[in-house]
């Protein structure tokens, strides 16, 4: 093996065992404050919630700003365009939100999750244990639809966001 491959794979162990040792400290972190797995993944939710909803309205301001310069009569161009391309950078802007509050919703929900199931082997009782993996996985089913119908609200944006940018 090279040199080379050897100081890659080295640098992504490395990379992989910073980061995980980076999530560990930030969930005990909050843990000290009072903030479990599960009310962190609360509040990614419903802040990726609130960016759908931001970046809905910005991209209706951006399609009334389209059809303003497209039933355009003359007047100002430049200026038009300028409040186009303006709205065209905050939606772009509010979808790159909407993507961030995701991605960090399904690092906390990954993370919350396996402990979950770590903490499953912890049970003694084993109807108790039972109960918690039926829980376990009746949550990870309707977390599955959510994050589903999350990750194609953001996709139906790149195509819309497309289109701005080509005009």
């Amino acid at each position: 093996m090279s040199n080379r491959i050897r100081a890659a794979m080295l640098a992504a162990v490395f990379a992989t065992t910073t980061l995980s040792a980076c999530s560990t400290a930030y969930y005990g972190a909050m843990e000290q404050f009072g903030y479990q797995k599960r009310d962190l993944l609360v509040s990614r939710v419903n802040e990726a919630s609130d960016a759908q909803a931001e970046a809905k309205q910005e991209f209706t301001n951006a399609l009334a700003a389209f059809r303003d310069v497209v039933n355009f009569d003359g007047g100002e161009l430049e200026a038009s365009y300028d409040s186009l391309n303006r709205a065209y950078e905050r939606s772009e802007a509010k979808a790159d939100r909407v993507r961030d509050r995701i991605k960090d919703m399904k690092a906390v929900s990954r993370d919350l999750f396996v402990e979950w199931r770590k903490e499953l082997e912890e049970y003694s009782d084993p109807g108790l244990r039972r109960a918690s993996a039926d829980q376990l996985e009746a949550t990870r089913e309707r977390y599955s639809v959510l994050v589903d119908k999350m990750d194609r609200a953001a996709a139906s944006m790149d195509p819309v966001l497309a289109v701005f940018k080509d005009r």
